[in-house]
């Protein structure tokens, strides 16, 4: 028999279940992309993680399934957070700035974003992630509006940081976008650098990392 979760865990595991069946029940009600969408999307994971990964919106294969990186980007996610030493399916928890996939995977407007924003908010505020992992320019420039115009990926991707977000105070890692690197497969060998970095993290924060393997 497993042992009762702490009060606190359970808390937090009550008030997360709460949050996302009332989501998926009721959308954001002011969602430009309300009259669009097919399916909604929440998250993919573990809620009781200490790792929150966030992207920037469902795609087609995504919206399909109702899971958060669940097509080839979500594969090549996977395989990053394996060289990082998580198991995907219980050291992290996915999510996507965006809950609603945008027409033909376009880049999401500053207002559909915003529409969206609180909920991912309230994700962090419930889970308490000691890390949290930006995949890419855009779910970083969506929690840091004031920084997207100058946000450069070259200065920013692999380095971990202190930050408050959503009230709480934890440590943020800028990652390329898994889908970047099918993009260029040539910028793996930079990634796998910063996927260290995280491994390091990890380490420093008693997250024991997993054994990686040796390539991306």
């Amino acid at each position: 028999m497993r042992p009762a979760s702490p009060p606190i865990v359970q808390d937090r595991i009550e008030r997360y279940d709460t949050l996302k069946r009332s989501f998926l029940r009721t959308g954001c009600p002011d969602c430009p992309l309300k009259a669009t969408r097919k399916n909604l999307v929440f998250d993919r994971g573990n809620p009781q993680a200490d790792i929150l990964v966030i992207g920037e919106a469902p795609g087609e294969q995504e919206e399909k399934t109702g899971q958060c990186f669940v097509g080839r980007a979500g594969k090549m996610l996977d395989r990053m957070l394996t060289y990082a030493g998580l198991d995907p399916a219980r050291d992290v928890l996915i999510a996507n700035v965006l809950k609603c996939r945008p027409p033909d995977n376009r880049t999401p407007t500053p207002e559909e974003a915003h529409s969206c924003l609180p909920t991912l908010l309230e994700q962090i505020r419930i889970t308490q992630p000691k890390l949290m992992l930006l995949m890419g320019r855009t779910a970083y420039g969506r929690l840091y509006p004031d920084k997207a115009k100058t946000l450069k990926m070259s200065e920013e991707a692999g380095q971990v940081a202190d930050a408050t977000i959503a009230e709480h105070r934890t440590r943020i890692a800028v990652m390329y976008h898994p889908a970047y690197l099918l993009y260029d497969p040539r910028k793996r060998t930079e990634a796998m650098t910063h996927l260290d970095n995280v491994r390091q993290e990890l380490t420093r924060q008693h997250l024991d990392p997993k054994p990686k393997p040796e390539q991306l």
